[in-house]
């Protein structure tokens, strides 16, 4: 929740204060305060896509959140998506998707399943060439 809280600073003739009642300024000021809950962003961040097996038919997903939340990716060869893989909860999240069609753009989130990313996208590489 964000607060905004004004408040009045007399200050003695002061030449740049920005409105002048006879010997003394009346200055106000704007002050925003946030709750923690504000500064810390519960969602994913610094999301990376690896392969540890066959680039055309696999991807790893990677990012990090402030608190433990499970690890979801919702991902679909259209911004519907339509399908998921999960994995172990923690800070720091880790999703294979497996049995990709080679060549294709997939697009994907991820999250914990109130908290998502925007929606990404990534192409698998070439297939075999036998």
């Amino acid at each position: 929740m964000v607060m905004f809280v004004a408040y009045k600073h007399w200050l003695l003739n002061k030449p740049l204060c920005p409105l002048r009642l006879g010997a003394l300024s009346l200055l106000l000021t704007v002050a925003i305060w946030a709750t923690p809950d504000v500064l810390s962003d519960p969602g994913p961040r610094h999301i990376h896509l690896s392969w540890e097996d066959n680039p055309a038919s696999s991807i790893t997903v990677t990012w990090r959140t402030d608190d433990v939340s499970q690890s979801i990716v919702e991902y679909g060869p259209s911004e519907i998506l339509g399908k998921n893989a999960t994995s172990t909860p923690g800070k720091i999240h880790q999703v294979s998707l497996e049995g990709l069609l080679s060549e294709t753009r997939y697009f994907y989130r991820c999250g914990d399943g109130r908290s998502w990313s925007e929606v990404h996208s990534f192409e698998t590489g070439p297939g075999d060439p036998s």
